[in-house]
């Protein structure tokens, strides 16, 4: 998954850098891209499962903890 995601970032950027565009339109066109990357990677972060969420309690016990130490 992270090949293909670096693969089309590669590609974009290429295509970007190829194409006869002006510098104003060339900068618009990173721009939307980095949001879009940007938007898509916060997709699927939030769709990677990060643990089952049993340690959260025991986290939370370990910092109230560490505020009284």
């Amino acid at each position: 998954m992270t090949g293909l995601l670096i693969g089309v970032a590669v590609g974009f950027g290429l295509a970007l850098l190829l194409a006869p565009k002006s510098g104003e339109e060339m900068r618009e066109d990173l721009m939307q891209k980095g949001i879009e990357l940007r938007d898509r990677a916060g997709e699927l972060a939030s769709r990677m499962p990060f643990g089952d969420g049993e340690g959260r309690g025991e986290e939370r016990a370990v910092s109230d903890q560490s505020g009284t130490a």
